[in-house]
């Protein structure tokens, strides 16, 4: 789209996998055959060294998670945390870990996610997440458990 013209670079970061249907995947080359980005505005390091991901996440005008299956959330937790703006597809945990204005878009909908992208980046401090100092491993299971069982969250 026309849009994504305006984008900083594009990093996609991690392994792309080869049959991105059979684990459940966007279709990341797919995307961006769609997306039309002029050469040069997309990189694919490939996976990144764990001492390298803080700079990755504090570099980052923008940590988007299009993930369609997600056990807990911890990679746009620790984006956020390091004050980048997050935007996360409405799947899995994802909507119920990180709430419903980060989780903004339909992972197999590309035009809503450009959308998203453009809004982001539009309104970065709208999608800023501050690290509440009662936020912890147990807490975002707790509310992802009441979530998908239908149980109150125990009292604080």
């Amino acid at each position: 789209g026309a849009s994504a013209h305006g984008w900083p670079p594009l990093v996609v970061a991690g392994a792309l996998p080869a049959h991105p249907q059979q684990v459940l995947c966007a279709d990341v080359p797919a995307i961006l055959a769609e997306l039309s980005l002029p050469p040069g505005r997309v990189l694919l390091p490939g996976p990144i060294a764990e001492a390298d991901l803080t700079a990755l996440y504090a570099g980052a005008s923008l940590f988007v998670f299009p993930s369609r299956l997600e056990g807990f959330g911890y990679t746009p937790i620790e984006a956020g945390a390091m004050g980048t703006p997050v935007i996360a597809a409405r799947a899995a945990s994802l909507p119920e870990v990180l709430g419903p204005r980060l989780c903004c878009f339909d992972p197999d909908r590309p035009d809503q996610l450009t959308a998203a992208i453009d809004a982001a980046l539009l309104h970065p401090d709208d999608l800023r997440r501050p690290l509440d100092p009662a936020f912890t491993e147990k807490a975002g299971i707790e509310r992802w458990l009441a979530a998908v069982t239908d149980r109150p969250l125990p009292a604080a």
